[in-house]
């Protein structure tokens, strides 16, 4: 009777309300137990959040702050490696400057377009060159190697070739219109990074460059337009200079500069751009991680 009577007492009593009201939220419970609440969870849709500290991203926003902060950690590395990258392309520049000064007009074209190109040069080499001193500092935190030290490290005439043919594809690109040079600078940017994180030959790095840009075109070329952007800057800050017609060596000290934090930025957007594609045409863990 006993049994009887509190089977009874329970269909005839409402079961405790959960937190959205009663009986929707609650479920009877075995004989034993009177009830036991269980709460269903609201659904919600997933809040969009920064992927952490290091992981590479081609969402232009987010991957342009990943290549500022990048750059402004290890400036130590960046700028040392622009500044011996840059100086030699600035003084070549301001020679021919100074050649063609009051020539033809396809002369000055000409020395325009080896501006463009030697700036495609020196992002490449720079990026390249900098991925290595970066990932050997990580390696070893507190004892990275210098610039020269890095620099005996690295295949450094195939870097060098390397970015001349990236240098001489952009020129080429340009000197057809802005956008061929602009796009060819999407394509073939990461070549000299490949060359050092894959060991691939000049070759096999073109060809991988061109690989991992494949279906990520347009994500690429924002964030690669970017940084030749940068790098116009510097320039057209150049051709200013040039207007008011200071000392040669004034010239080549101000471009040097200019070009050299120019040059080291658009580094940083190469690299966190060449992470960002080898770990999507790879997820799994990589044997180099990405310097951070």
């Amino acid at each position: 009777m006993t049994w009887l009577t509190n089977r009874i007492m329970r269909r005839h009593t409402a079961p405790p309300a959960g937190p959205f009201g009663p009986s929707a939220h609650t479920a009877p419970s075995s004989d034993v137990h009177l009830s036991v609440e269980i709460t269903k969870p609201i659904a919600t849709a997933p809040l969009v959040q920064a992927p952490p500290s290091g992981t590479p991203t081609l969402a232009y926003r987010l991957a342009l702050l990943a290549a500022w902060r990048l750059w402004r950690r290890h400036i130590g590395a960046f700028v040392p490696v622009a500044i011996v990258v840059v100086a030699p392309l600035v003084v070549i520049g301001e020679l021919l400057n100074t050649l063609v000064d009051g020539h033809e007009v396809r002369m000055a074209v000409a020395v325009t377009l080896f501006g463009i190109a030697a700036a495609a040069l020196a992002e490449a080499l720079s990026a390249g060159i900098s991925e290595e001193l970066l990932r050997a500092g990580s390696a070893h935190p507190g004892k990275r190697p210098t610039v020269r030290q890095a620099a005996g490290r690295v295949p450094l005439w195939r870097l060098t070739v390397l970015a001349i043919v990236v240098g001489v594809a952009v020129g080429v690109g340009f000197a057809i219109g802005v956008l061929p040079g602009l796009a060819l600078f999407a394509w073939l940017a990461i070549g000299c990074t490949s060359a050092m994180v894959e060991r691939h030959g000049v070759v096999d790095s073109l060809r991988a460059s061109v690989r991992l840009v494949r279906g990520r075109f347009w994500s690429v070329a924002a964030l690669t337009t970017t940084a030749a952007l940068v790098a116009g800057v510097a320039e057209g800050i150049g051709v200013g200079l040039h207007a008011i017609h200071p000392p040669l060596w004034a010239m080549i000290i101000v471009e040097a500069a200019v070009e050299t934090v120019a040059v080291s930025l658009s580094a940083a957007i190469i690299l966190v751009v060449f992470w960002a594609l080898l770990r999507r045409a790879d997820p799994s863990p990589p044997t180099h991680h990405p310097p951070t």
